[in-house]
C-alpha cells in the first residue's frame, strides 16, 4: 500500500522475485516515485471511495432510522457502532457516512428538528380554530402528545450537554428550540388574526416558551394534569384578558 505524505518523494521497494524453485535469490529494485504531490497549479481531483458513492443512495433511509434511534435511546451513550447494531447496518456502512459521532448528532439533529418544524407549519396551514385562545390549545395539545414528547427530551438534552458553546455551533441547539418554532408561529398569528408584525412575534415567543417550559415539566414531574391547568391559566391571563 503506498501511502502519501506532502512534500516528500515515496519510494516503494518493489521485489520482482525470479523463478518458482525455493532458496533463488529476489531482486529488489528501488522505484523512485516523484511528483506524487500536486501542484497548486493543477490540483488533482479528490477520490472518492466507489463504495461510499454505492451508498450514497441509503443516506436519507440511515439518517431517518438514527433519528428514530436516537429519539428513543438519546446521545448519552451513543456511539458509531452502538447505533450500526440499533439500526441493522454493519459499523463499515455507517463510517462511509459520518466519520464520527459528533458528524451523525449533527445531521440527525437537523432532521429532527427539520420534520418537527414540518409538523407544525402542515398542522397550522390546516388549523380550523376561529380564536387565538383555541389557537393557543390546539397547538399546545399537538405539541405535548406523547409521541412528540421524545424529540423535546432529545433536544433538551443536547442543550444541556451543549448548552455553553458558541452562538455559531453547528450543533444550533439554540434555534432548535426557539427561532425555528417561533418563525411559523409568528407567521400564523399574523396571517389568521392580522397581528403587526411584532404583536405576533411577541405572542409566538410567550407561547412558544410556555410550551417548551410545561412539556419539560411534563417530563420531570409526570403530572400532565396540573400542566394542563397551568396552560388553562396563561390562556385565560394572558391571551383572553381585556383592558384594564
Amino acid at each position: 500500500m503506498l501511502g502519501l505524505h506532502s512534500g516528500s518523494d515515496q519510494i516503494e521497494m518493489v521485489t520482482a522475485r525470479k523463478g518458482l524453485q525455493s532458496g533463488r535469490k529476489s531482486t529488489e529494485m528501488p522505484i523512485r516515485l516523484s511528483s506524487m504531490t500536486a501542484t497548486p497549479s493543477s490540483p488533482e481531483p479528490r477520490r472518492i471511495d466507489g463504495r461510499t458513492l454505492r451508498h450514497q443512495h441509503r443516506r436519507p433511509e440511515i439518517v431517518a432510522a438514527l433519528a428514530e434511534y436516537l429519539l428513543a435511546t438519546g446521545v448519552t451513550d451513543l456511539s458509531l457502532r452502538s447505533a450500526a447494531t440499533a439500526i441493522g447496518v454493519s459499523h463499515v456502512t455507517l463510517l462511509r457516512h459520518f466519520a464520527t459521532r459528533e458528524d451523525l448528532i449533527v445531521e440527525v439533529v437537523a432532521k429532527i428538528r427539520a420534520d418537527l418544524v414540518t409538523r407544525v407549519e402542515e398542522d397550522l396551514r390546516n388549523d380550523p380554530t376561529a380564536d387565538l385562545a383555541s389557537f393557543i390549545e390546539r397547538q399546545w395539545r399537538q405539541l405535548s402528545a406523547p409521541d412528540e414528547a421524545g424529540q423535546f427530551l432529545l433536544l433538551f438534552e443536547l442543550t444541556a450537554r451543549h448548552g455553553r458553546a458558541t452562538q455559531d455551533s453547528h450543533l444550533d441547539i439554540g434555534k432548535s428550540l426557539t427561532d425555528k418554532l417561533i418563525e411559523p408561529f409568528r407567521e400564523e398569528l399574523g396571517r389568521k388574526f392580522a397581528m403587526k408584525h411584532e404583536e405576533a412575534e411577541d405572542v409566538a415567543t410567550l407561547l412558544v416558551a410556555q410550551i417548551r417550559g410545561l412539556i419539560l415539566d411534563v417530563l420531570l414531574s409526570g403530572d400532565r394534569e396540573r400542566a394542563d391547568r397551568a396552560m388553562n391559566c396563561f390562556i385565560e391571563r394572558i391571551v383572553c384578558r381585556g383592558p384594564n
